[in-house]
């Protein structure tokens, strides 16, 4: 037969183990989640699509109807089915929902896709 104190002694042996946990928590303070670094690299950006190209005067005409409009001198990729055709650098004329960009390399059409 067990002794009537028995309960009352595994109780008394547990009770500070319970407890252990919460008190631990108390003295030693929780970490800070460490932030995600951001990427090396942002995600390209649409800007919009090529509506006039003007080889003699070497400039092209942007419709950023559904895109950001970039600030002046931000350099723009040219893109037809995915593959990168010119590089663009942005001017300083800019009359939403129209900017006026410089041709830097290659030779945009119209209707090419244009990315930040």
């Amino acid at each position: 037969m067990k002794p009537p104190y028995s309960r009352l002694l595994l109780a008394l042996l547990f009770l500070p183990l319970c407890t252990g946990c919460a008190v631990l928590q108390k003295i030693l303070p929780k970490r800070k989640p460490i932030p995600k670094a951001e990427r090396a690299h942002p995600e390209p950006e649409r800007v919009g699509v090529i509506m006039l190209v003007n080889e003699d005067a070497h400039f092209v005409l942007i419709d950023t109807t559904n895109g950001t409009i970039p600030t002046a001198g931000t350099a723009l990729k040219v893109l037809r089915r995915d593959a990168e055709i010119s590089v663009l650098q942005c001017g300083g004329i800019q009359r939403r929902p129209f900017v006026v960009a410089d041709i830097v390399s290659g030779t945009p059409a119209k209707g090419d896709v244009v990315m930040q």
